[in-house]
C-alpha cells in the first residue's frame, strides 16, 4: 500500500496498486459536480447535441473541408458500458478535432434495434421487446448526453 503526499497541492493520494489512485479532498466532488451540472445544462439549450452537426464555416465547402464520422450504433439491449464509452469518445474526440479544424462536420448517432441481443434481452426479462428497447434506449440517450458526445 503506498502513500503519496504532492507537496505543490497538499493532497494526499493513496494508491493499492500502482495505477490505480484515489484522491479525497474536500470540496473537489461539489466542485466536479458544479461544473459537470452548469455544461450539462448549456448543452441542453443548444438545439441537438454537440457532436450532432456543427458548421465549421463558409456554406460552399471544398469535398475535403467536410467530414462524415460514423461510430457503430449500439443494440439498446442493456446500459452503456466502457466499451461504449471508448468508442463514443474517439468518434467525439474526431468529430470536434475536425470541427476545430474548421470542417464541416456530421457525426450521427441512433441505435440498432433491429437484432437478436435486443429482442434476446427482452425475453430472457419476460418484456416485450419493444418496451425493453425504447426503455433502453432513452437510458442510453441520456448516459450518452450525460457524457457530452
Amino acid at each position: 500500500f503506498l502513500v503519496r503526499r504532492s507537496k505543490a497541492a497538499g493532497l494526499l493520494a493513496a494508491c493499492g496498486r500502482p495505477g490505480l489512485c484515489t484522491v479525497n479532498v474536500p470540496g473537489w466532488t461539489s466542485a466536479f459536480k458544479d461544473v459537470e451540472n452548469k455544461w450539462q445544462a448549456e448543452w441542453g439549450k443548444r438545439e441537438g447535441t454537440p457532436s450532432l452537426l456543427q458548421k465549421g464555416g463558409s456554406e460552399e465547402k471544398q469535398e475535403a473541408d467536410k467530414k462524415y464520422i460514423l461510430s457503430m450504433f449500439p443494440y439498446p439491449s442493456g446500459k452503456l458500458h466502457m466499451g461504449h464509452v471508448r468508442v463514443y469518445t474517439f468518434a467525439d474526440t474526431v468529430a470536434r478535432t475536425y470541427m476545430m479544424q474548421g470542417k464541416d462536420v456530421i457525426s450521427p448517432m441512433g441505435w440498432d434495434a433491429f437484432g437478436l441481443p435486443a429482442e434476446n434481452a427482452a425475453i430472457l426479462r419476460n418484456v416485450p421487446p419493444s418496451q425493453w428497447t425504447y426503455e433502453n434506449i432513452s437510458i442510453m440517450k441520456r448516459q450518452l448526453q450525460k457524457m457530452g458526445v
